[in-house]
């Protein structure tokens, strides 16, 4: 028997009736896997990640250090805009 030309992910959320019938569908020497849309997790509201919460301290620690005149205030914008241009492409990359 040769092994199926697709990549299949069994969840064990499958009940022992669906694993049965995968099993089934598999062995047959008749390519007729049914394919079942496996819905994805939603991406948790921005609010709640911690790259939101590493962006917002980023963006504090460089108000509060330009203020103390810690660090020159153009640096301190170049980090700020860094930290939520991190921010976007990391949100980007998890809804996609």
């Amino acid at each position: 028997m040769t092994e199926p030309p697709i990549n299949i992910h069994i969840h064990s959320t499958l009940s022992c009736r669906q694993r049965a019938q995968l099993r089934k569908a598999l062995y047959k020497e008749e390519p007729t896997v049914s394919v079942v849309p496996v819905k994805s997790a939603p991406a948790k509201p921005g609010w709640q990640t911690t790259e939101f919460w590493v962006s917002v301290l980023t963006v504090i620690g460089g108000v509060a250090a330009a203020q103390q005149n810690a660090v020159p205030d153009r640096y301190a914008a170049y980090l700020a805009m860094a930290s939520t241009i991190a921010y976007a492409l990391s949100r980007g990359i998890a809804k996609h």
